[in-house]
């Protein structure tokens, strides 16, 4: 007896249809692990570059401090001495030749574990929000920074603050005893990783929709 063709129609439509879910299961089940891997592998090279370049630059500062002329700075009065000015041209000059460089600042050791004093707090773009000569930070709680004390230091993941998201690091100021005495710090602006984060999104988001329509017309 031969079959109807509305009755066969229906069933290989059904397959159709079946087969078509086999291979979309299979195509995301590959490309959302591969995605993921690639989405962290891109977020945390950036994060390498920037780590890199914030010990390269504190380590640079802190080895050409002069620790009698940051002594010399104690007060805001102290702001209109030659060894103030020059300190600040110093840290302008570091942050003109990279943007992202959004606070570098000097702090030298307090009387308390964790206690510093700020000698100098350069914030380009809210220079209103510095700290003044002689205010005291509370670092005790920062792993990070107290490392910093021994030996150059750097935040593993970028954090968000209310400027954005920004990446810290230190390095040690020695006397010339060779004691520890400060820190030089930097945050960094996290916008390379934002920017890297947005464009693996994008092309993940692409490479799906590409798959969706390929399927589509199987």
């Amino acid at each position: 007896m031969a079959t109807d063709r509305s009755e066969v129609l229906p069933i290989l439509n059904r397959f159709h249809v079946r087969l078509t879910a086999l291979y979309a299961v299979a195509v995301f089940g590959v490309l959302g692990p591969m995605g993921l891997i690639f989405y962290h592998l891109g977020v945390d090279q950036e994060i390498e570059a920037l780590q890199q370049r914030i010990l390269t630059t504190t380590a640079s500062i802190a080895s050409g401090l002069d620790i009698d002329a940051l002594r010399s700075i104690a007060t805001p009065a102290d702001k209109t001495t030659a060894a103030y000015r020059s300190l600040e041209r110093r840290l302008e000059a570091v942050s003109r030749a990279d943007p992202e460089m959004r606070n570098i600042y000097i702090m030298l050791q307090g009387n308390a574990p964790g206690d510093f004093i700020f000698v100098i707090d350069h914030d380009r773009d809210r220079p209103e929000d510095s700290a003044a000569i002689g205010d005291h930070y509370d670092g005790s709680a920062l792993a990070k920074m107290m490392l910093g004390l021994e030996r150059p230091s750097v935040e593993d993941r970028v954090t968000v603050d209310a400027w954005g998201p920004s990446l810290a690091g230190w390095s040690p100021i020695f006397d010339a005893a060779g004691r520890s005495v400060g820190l030089v710090g930097i945050d960094v602006l996290g916008r390379r990783v934002e920017a890297a984060q947005r464009n693996i999104l994008m092309v993940c988001a692409g490479v799906s929709v590409l798959a969706l329509l390929l399927l589509s017309l199987a």
